[in-house]
């Protein structure tokens, strides 16, 4: 009787061990990722980002000029969409800067901070965002109906 007693004290002990040292490990937060290296890149032959994508890669800039020409041999040079993701670590003022042929969006965790939804010419638009320090997700929509196509992003820090 006196081992079962010593056996389920040890276990009892044990648990409460774990369950201590996990809440401290939870109160501590998860620990704060780097920033994406590159973008993934996700290409689809049809203008709504539907369907499975033709194409994937990853790249380590969005800043594309295709002309009249296609992006990758998988992908069409006319009706053709794609959608770039990354995370950033960020802190401060920063100028978010898109410049599309045909549409664009933009988002920022999850919240949609640039709106070119539409067949248009080569077009600027830029918009400010104050970020609080940490991990942000950005995420890039892109569509091209015909003749060229312009895709960018750039963010750059205003104020700290």
């Amino acid at each position: 009787m006196y081992k079962r007693i010593a056996s389920a004290s040890a276990v009892l002990m044990l648990l409460c061990g774990l369950l201590l040292s996990s809440s401290a490990v939870a109160a501590q937060g998860p620990t704060p990722q780097d920033s994406d290296t590159a973008w993934q890149a996700y290409y689809w032959n049809n203008m709504a980002l539907a369907g499975e994508p033709a194409y994937h890669t990853s790249e380590s800039t969005l800043d594309h000029n295709w002309g009249t020409g296609r992006p990758y041999p998988a992908i069409q040079a006319d009706q053709f969409s794609a959608r770039w993701t990354r995370y950033l670590d960020l802190s401060g003022t920063y100028r978010f800067t898109a410049t599309s042929d045909d549409g664009i969006r933009v988002y920022l965790d999850g919240i949609q901070i640039i709106g070119e939804w539409y067949d248009h010419g080569t077009k600027t638009v830029s918009v400010d965002k104050v970020l609080s320090a940490g991990h942000h997700w950005v995420v890039v929509e892109y569509y091209e109906n015909g003749g060229d196509a312009v895709a960018r992003l750039s963010c750059c820090l205003l104020y700290t």
